[in-house]
């Protein structure tokens, strides 16, 4: 046996081929008839802030796109005796939450107008003074994958102090005429909460994801 063909407690191969002398088809077998998440398979809401005057409120958005950032662990290199390691010292999300919308025509305020309103509510468009209180100008973005028929949610996210961050431009074309106009914010967060059917992780900021 290969020095490198490692095993679990149980014995059984830790990567998928059905294992030593297995079928490899086996691991094809399994793969579709479990099924795969679909990227196109999701759906978001998003919890306004107390300032906005409709705290708790959701707005499920016509998001076409939508960029996840992920996490991680912030390390420093400490020689303790041999090696150099990485020390985790804190948690860290890096990025931005990015979504894409639809503009239809009676609903430009809900896609664009209301989250200029939003950043108007944290800087001031009249003296450039900053909200001072951040739980009042921070709401929460929810994200839901399901499977494939659409009956289950299998993964969910919850953003926790979510504000707008960016307006995206607008491009704007006379030779798309057979395309329709599409409107990215960009969004800030401090950190997520996940769950699936099989536990969960992180702490809830704003509420349950349900």
């Amino acid at each position: 046996m290969s020095a490198f063909d490692f095993v679990n407690p149980l014995g059984q191969s830790t990567i998928g081929g059905g294992g030593p002398g297995g079928d490899p088809l086996d691991f094809v077998r399994e793969i579709t008839g479990r099924g795969l998440v679909s990227p196109s398979k999701y759906y978001a809401y998003i919890g306004f802030p107390s300032k906005m005057g409709n705290a708790g409120s959701k707005f499920y958005p016509l998001a076409e796109s939508i960029s996840l950032p992920g996490r991680g662990i912030a390390t420093l290199d400490r020689k303790v005796w041999g090696p150099m390691i990485d020390m985790p010292y804190e948690r860290i999300f890096p990025g931005e939450i990015e979504l894409t919308f639809m503009l239809p025509v009676d609903e430009v305020h809900e896609h664009r107008t209301i989250f200029s309103q939003w950043m108007d509510k944290i800087v001031s468009p009249e003296d450039g003074s900053i909200e001072p209180n951040r739980a009042s100008y921070s709401g929460w973005i929810d994200v839901y994958l399901t499977d494939n028929t659409e009956s289950r949610d299998v993964l969910s996210l919850r953003f926790n102090e979510v504000f707008p961050k960016g307006i995206n431009p607008l491009p704007l074309s006379y030779q798309t005429v057979n395309d329709y106009v599409r409107q990215t914010i960009s969004f800030s967060f401090r950190d997520y909460f996940e769950a699936s059917e099989k536990g969960n992780s992180g702490t809830l900021g704003t509420g349950e994801v349900n």
